[in-house]
Formats: C-alpha cells, sequence, structure tokens
C-alpha cells in the first residue's frame, strides 16, 4: 500500500516508481489527481486498474463510487432532524477532488 499523504508530487512519484515494476495482480488506485489521461496511456496500460471514489472523465479504467452527495445530504437531514442547527466540515482541498465536492454539495443542500 502505498500514500502520497495528499500531495501530487508524491503521488506522481509513487506512481511512476511501481509503472516500472511488475505488478501480477492488478491496481486499485484512489488518486488525488483526476486528470490520469498521462498514466493511463503511459503507465499501466497493461496492467488491470480498477479507481475507488473517484470520478475520472473519459477514463480508461473502470471506477467504483458511492452517491456522495445523496449520503451527505442524507447524513444531513439526519443531524438536523435531531436538532442540530450548524455543521462544520473539516477536510482537505474541496475543490478539484470530486467526492468531496459532491459531499460538500449534499452538506450544503440542507444546511446553506
Amino acid at each position: 500500500m502505498l500514500d502520497s499523504n495528499n500531495d501530487l508530487k508524491n503521488e506522481l512519484e509513487m506512481l511512476l516508481s511501481i509503472s516500472t515494476q511488475h505488478i501480477f495482480g492488478g491496481i486499485i488506485l484512489q488518486p488525488l489527481n483526476t486528470n490520469l489521461n498521462l498514466l493511463e496511456e503511459n503507465l499501466f496500460n497493461n496492467i488491470s486498474t480498477v479507481v475507488v471514489d473517484r470520478e475520472i472523465e473519459n477514463g480508461l479504467w473502470s471506477s467504483v463510487v458511492t452517491d456522495n452527495f445523496y449520503v451527505s445530504q442524507k447524513a444531513c437531514k439526519y443531524f438536523k432532524n435531531q436538532g442540530l442547527k450548524n455543521v462544520i466540515v473539516l477536510t482537505n482541498q474541496i475543490k478539484g477532488i470530486s467526492t468531496r465536492e459532491q459531499r460538500f454539495s449534499g452538506i450544503k443542500s440542507i444546511y446553506y
């Protein structure tokens, strides 16, 4: 397991390093960067790859995502019905990370 620690440079360096290794099964990838054209076309074109919890536009790889808007909205409806009037969102950067953007939109649909 590799962890880029939310650093795009680290992520790219790690992905470049594993692209040269012989991988038997495949890769499950949860990238920070959703512009993966370079990786798809050059690095992992012969390795089975699945992207988890990121929506990649026009991606060559399969992806598995949750309905982040609905789940966040449902949680916030529950909180609001329990009498909670305010919500604080603690996260890393939201912009550019599709799942975080969707979650935040679900929260805003109830609280803002």
